[in-house]
């Protein structure tokens, strides 16, 4: 084989249409910054706010700061098992406004209320997952964010902060 050949794996013919932390829309857009106290794997990963900056939104009294936005310039993997990750010191983007792509948890219907996981319930057990419902009183509810868009659990479905989150 000639060096200058190049050898290239299996690879789809199309990128796919949506990711997670993805915004996907023309519409007005806020995207803020902080320091994150912990790290955060995963782009779309609800955040709280701590004295010093953010965290993963994982518990019940935790204050919503936003969610991470996709950036290429952090270790993207096309492999399911491995997660991008955003480290403790960083300051990734973080949408407080507007529409962005999310992972869901559980089925969500368009205009619905959304809820952050603190706890393990009857629907699952992922600290900060994104769902439709309370679920046994183990998720709460932001009511400043909305779904966009009716999904099934496990798609990506757009969500829509309503007004700016400080």
């Amino acid at each position: 084989m000639p060096l200058n050949s190049i050898v290239q794996s299996t690879v789809s013919q199309y990128a796919g249409a949506r990711y997670a932390g993805q915004i996907d829309t023309l519409q007005v857009n806020n995207v803020t910054d902080a320091v994150l106290d912990t790290a955060v794997a995963g782009f779309g990963v609800p955040l709280a706010r701590t004295a010093t900056g953010v965290k993963p939104f994982t518990l019940v009294g935790d204050i919503f700061a936003g969610f991470t936005v996709r950036k290429h310039t952090v270790m993207n993997s096309y492999n399911s098992t491995v997660s991008p990750t955003y480290a403790i010191g960083s300051v990734p983007p973080i949408l407080n406004f507007g529409y962005i792509t999310v992972p869901v948890e559980s089925n969500v219907t368009e205009g619905g209320s959304i809820f952050i996981r603190y706890g393990v319930g009857a629907g699952g057990s992922v600290l900060g997952a994104i769902r439709a419902d309370a679920d046994t009183a183990t998720a709460v509810e932001i009511p400043t964010v909305k779904f966009a868009e009716s999904a099934l659990a496990g798609e990506l479905v757009r969500v829509v902060i309503t007004q700016i989150v400080l």
